[in-house]
């Protein structure tokens, strides 16, 4: 029998995770590679508290599995079910629908053979009516216990007009109290995240973490509205329903026009955090845009907004709220003795290079390298620029070389074949 506790014995080390959990035989294993989730069905001996199973997934998640989300969907005996049972499933049941938040609390559950009764605290059946909240929560019971049970909503359905005000009070004080702790969360993870980066301005080696380009928060400023205080998400993470939400990115591409009456401009700027591209679309009177006419492609910014689908041009886009210009880290050559490279292709070799001579050739000199050869495919197309940058160059640095070469495959023809 294949256990969870032996199939994960590597990601578990370590951790507390209840024997049962351990002990729980797999039923199947499916891997999503698109967004890097894992679901695992698994049998138990005996039931097990909804937070239990969350702790279990929480364990798996992250660099331990190399995976973003994890899902355990339980099988239990039969002979577990009870009414002591429904405060898991409701629980799970709120991950799929969010709206059932407080429906259920104080609500009691009575099972009489094949027959669960639920009575409400708080009203709100006609939330469930209409969201089919019955055959869902059957459907979770079969799922769970593989036992047939019909459900029914008792107590108190609705609410009268004065229960109402003060539910619809006490709703709004918590929606503000949740909004005001996510403020304040948000703003404690970015100055600790200023903090993190504050030693982090250069990098020389690079890891599995900072393979990809990143920012330094702490010199963001501002060019519209003010400086964004939460942590960027991955570009390729955003989706219409992340709300408002905040990413970085280096500017491609930028265009601006100005409306029929030039009262504003329109301005189109394609990023990339190199997770993903978007577009950030911004209409913004003429007379506020000195700031945003700074913008120009190779800067990177911090943005806020929200995500909304553009229907002229058909995409998915980015309505900032707020935009800063930000630098990245830095890469950096910090060897003793400096590398020349001898073997380089710039974007006239095909499928082999993408970066132009000039950008390839100041960087080299940037981290101090004194030479650097340009060898692309039997071609010279890049050698003018090469020349002409390594020329101005020699202004600053007279004994930076270029060495002017190429990759060329030779056969003797006089060999009979």
């Amino acid at each position: 029998m294949n256990t969870l506790g032996n199939f994960f014995q590597k990601e578990l080390a370590g951790k507390e995770v209840a024997k049962v959990l351990l002990e729980g035989e797999i039923l199947h294993f499916t891997v999503g590679r698109r967004d890097r989730s894992v679901r695992v069905g698994a049998a138990f001996s005996e039931f097990v508290e909804y937070e239990e199973l969350k702790k279990l997934e929480q364990a798996l998640e992250g660099p331990a599995l190399g995976v973003s989300y994890v899902q355990v969907l339980p099988r239990f005996p039969a002979a577990c079910f009870c009414a002591a049972c429904v405060p898991s499933l409701t629980r799970a049941l709120k991950e799929q629908e969010p709206s059932l938040n407080g429906t259920f609390r104080h609500a009691e559950a009575k099972l009489e053979g094949t027959r669960l009764s639920i009575a409400l605290a708080h009203g709100g059946y006609d939330l469930l009516a209409a969201r089919n909240i019955d055959m869902k929560l059957k459907q979770l019971i079969s799922d769970w216990f593989s036992v047939d049970c019909a459900v029914a909503f008792t107590g108190k359905l609705t609410l009268d007009e004065g229960d109402k005000g003060l539910l619809l009070e006490k709703v709004q004080i918590k929606e503000e109290k949740e909004k005001r702790r996510a403020v304040t969360e948000a703003m404690e993870q970015y100055e600790s995240s200023l903090r993190e980066q504050a030693s982090r301005r250069k990098l020389s080696v690079r890891t599995e973490e900072t393979l990809l380009p990143s920012i330094v928060p702490e010199t963001a400023r501002a060019v519209l509205g003010s400086v964004p205080r939460t942590r960027p998400v991955p570009i390729k993470e955003v989706t219409l329903e992340s709300g408002s939400v905040t990413i970085w990115g280096e500017i491609f591409s930028l265009e601006s026009k100005e409306t029929r009456d030039k009262a504003r401009k329109i301005y189109s700027v394609d990023i990339t955090d190199y997770t993903g591209s978007l577009t950030l679309k911004i209409i913004q009177d003429a007379s506020q845009c000195k700031e945003l006419d700074t913008l120009k492609s190779g800067m990177s910014l911090l943005v806020r907004g929200e995500i909304v689908y553009d229907k002229y041009d058909r995409e998915n886009v980015m309505r900032p709220r707020a935009i800063a210009k930000v630098e990245q880290v830095e890469v950096v050559d910090d060897a003793l003795e400096k590398r020349v490279e001898l073997h380089l292709h710039t974007n006239m070799s095909d499928m082999d290079g993408m970066s132009s001579a000039e950008d390839l050739i100041r960087q080299a000199h940037k981290w101090g390298q004194k030479a650097v050869a340009i060898t692309d495919h039997g071609v010279a197309q890049a050698f003018p620029e090469a020349m002409n940058t390594v020329e101005a160059i020699r202004k600053e640095s007279p004994d930076f070389k270029v060495i002017y070469g190429t990759e060329a495959y030779f056969v003797n023809d006089l060999v009979p074949a």
